[in-house]
């Protein structure tokens, strides 16, 4: 809190640190009388916005404010269209806040995440570094409340969406035995480090291998750069119109020409109300979208940070926003994600012997 800041004497650059952060999450890029429910801040961050252009009745409400039931109102307005300053919107009990959750703190919220929170919470033991979630960075940096806490390593400054399928989907895909998980990466990795036949050993390591990148791939692309929220304020082109239909990049990378796989979303325009939608399609034609049946499943807004040094004075290394959506189904950027992983085991296997 700022009463534990001032107590204890914080260098000055702390707290431009912290005001700076602010300040950025009170920008909108664009006019937030537009029509819809919420608008992406210069941080990255969307704000909610209710009754627009109404002084008296407008309010604001950061992520914060929403998860603790609260609306900012909106004393003045200031007009400086005129002079192509846009607006300036006076609220005198509370700024608009960022999340204080992390993507994790989210996905191990709700029941309804739990498949999926399982294939970004293994990982492997011998390269901790490379796995999908930590509570460190390198030995200088930590995410916040670390004990019970964690970030996803795929972010890096930025803003993103993360689409959550459903435990149904992705179990049907385990039970065919497309997608492994870490239970087997496990039994692998036990054999390819007590065992003591040559042969075994071998397969264990290719085993591995496979399991850990299908699980990786698999996530990397239900990760996608710039967050999109149902019934928000999509991006704009150079001339300021709504682009409705987007294609974004994941954060799994094509092998082949080094580019990263993409989506293509749609959603729905302004004043959209109890029909706002988000449309996904993904490289193989499947249609996918964001489960809006449920208020509890879409628009969970969350922040993973870094902060460095320890105690009172832990100045924010880097932070990423988040929106984490249940989607109906899966999404695959290849066909081979549909065929047995254990084939593709004993494939490599073979060949490795020839």
């Amino acid at each position: 809190t700022l009463d534990k800041v001032l107590n204890a004497n914080a260098p000055e650059n702390l707290f431009k640190d912290r005001l700076e952060d602010m300040v950025n999450q009170m920008i909108v890029i664009g006019n937030v009388e537009d029509g819809y429910d919420y608008y992406k801040t210069k941080a990255g961050n969307f704000i909610q916005v209710k009754n627009a252009g109404i002084a008296g009745q407008m309010t604001f409400s950061g992520a914060w404010q929403q998860q603790h039931s609260m609306d900012i109102p909106v004393d003045t307005i200031y007009d400086m269209t005129l002079t192509g300053n846009g607006k300036a919107y006076m609220v005198d009990t509370i700024m608009p806040l960022g999340s204080t959750k992390s993507v994790y703190n989210v996905l191990s919220a709700e029941p309804e995440y739990s498949e999926f929170l399982e294939m970004v919470l293994g990982g492997d033991p011998d390269s901790v570094a490379q796995n999908l979630m930590s509570n460190t960075l390198g030995t200088k940096y930590t995410c916040p409340n670390k004990d019970n806490n964690y970030n996803l390593t795929l972010f890096d400054n930025y803003n993103y969406t993360v689409y959550v399928p459903t435990n149904n989907s992705i179990r049907e895909l385990i039970d065919n035995g497309y997608l492994p998980t870490w239970e087997d990466f496990e039994k692998y990795y036990t054999i390819s480090v007590e065992s003591n036949d040559a042969d075994s050993i071998a397969y264990a390591k290719i085993a591995k291998y496979i399991i850990k990148q299908r699980i990786t791939d698999f996530v990397r692309y239900h990760v996608q750069d710039n967050s999109v929220a149902i019934n928000g304020a999509p991006n704009m082109d150079v001339q300021g119109n709504y682009l409705l239909s987007n294609e974004f990049e994941t954060m799994k990378l094509n092998p082949e020409n080094k580019r990263y796989f993409s989506l293509k979303v749609s959603q729905s325009g302004p004043k959209a109300g109890s029909s706002a939608f988000i449309n996904i399609e993904d490289v193989m034609g499947n249609k996918r979208s964001v489960v809006t049946t449920s208020s509890n499943l879409y628009n969970h807004f969350c922040r993973d940070m870094w902060l460095e040094t320890s105690g009172n004075t832990r100045f924010i290394y880097t932070s990423s926003d988040a929106v984490v959506h249940q989607i109906d189904g899966a999404l695959f950027f290849s066909a081979d994600q549909k065929t047995s992983w254990r084939d593709a085991v004993e494939k490599a296997y073979q060949a490795q012997k020839k």
